[in-house]
């Protein structure tokens, strides 16, 4: 993908920070108003802390598979303008580390993801969260595979009445799907539903998950975690979550 793999210890959000190093100050100043950015632990390490601009903005750890703030609104509210965005396990060694450049009134979602590699860093990604006007009887959704040792796989949510497929869908990292595309949200009819995945020969992965999708809701799915560690139950195991977005 136009990958946000970040070179993360001078990662500049590669998709979304072309011509960061000649923006001077006083550009910066220009930029007034705010943004929500959203951030997700969607990698191996047990605990997360969030700084902007060195400070610090979670106000507890998050574990995989958590989101910051709560359903319906996992949203910071950060300044519009380059924003300088750290992720930390212990508050001194930066897993993640750069500068974002954050539009105002726009919705951002920051997922860490994978296993620490040799440089001491994960990958990360950010979306723009841009859904538009749901209209009444509608969900709107996307999803995103942050598995990395899960191959490409068929996600589908099944109710009585609809089935919504996200056929052929591969670890992003191993991907070109840009960050554009990955922001792309679907609209879905509401309820409740059933998450299947299975391999692309047709075989079905030994996990499932009930999900609601609220009329007029808006909604990130995510996988991450290893097969190889077991699927659902462990914390670095095969997961599928769910963040709200209103």
């Amino acid at each position: 993908m136009k990958k946000t793999a970040f070179h993360l210890k001078i990662f500049a959000f590669l998709a979304l920070v072309a011509g960061i190093a000649g923006c001077s100050k006083e550009n910066e100043n220009l930029v007034t108003g705010t943004s929500l950015v959203s951030f997700t632990n969607a990698s191996a390490v047990q605990t997360l802390d969030i700084y902007a601009d060195n400070n610090k903005i979670s106000t507890i750890p998050l574990n995989p598979g958590v989101t910051t703030g709560s359903a319906g609104n996992p949203y910071f509210s950060l300044d519009a303008g380059f924003r300088y965005i750290r992720i930390s396990s212990d508050g001194t060694n930066n897993l993640v580390q750069g500068n974002i450049p954050l539009d105002a009134d726009a919705g951002y979602s920051v997922f860490a993801y994978d296993s620490i590699n040799t440089a001491g860093t994960l990958r990360a990604l950010v979306l723009t969260d841009k859904p538009g006007v749901v209209l009444t009887g509608q969900a709107q959704l996307r999803y995103v595979q942050l598995s990395p040792d899960t191959g490409r796989i068929d996600l589908e949510l099944a109710n009585t009445f609809d089935t919504v497929s996200f056929s052929s869908q591969s670890y992003i990292a191993a991907t070109n799907v840009s960050e554009s595309t990955l922001s792309l949200f679907r609209v879905v009819k509401p309820g409740n539903y059933t998450i299947r995945v299975k391999r692309t020969n047709g075989s079905i992965l030994p996990y499932s998950l009930p999900v609601n999708l609220s009329d007029g809701g808006v909604y990130t799915l995510y996988s991450r975690g290893r097969k190889q560690n077991g699927y659902g139950g462990t914390a670095n195991g095969f997961n599928i979550n769910l963040i709200s977005h209103r």
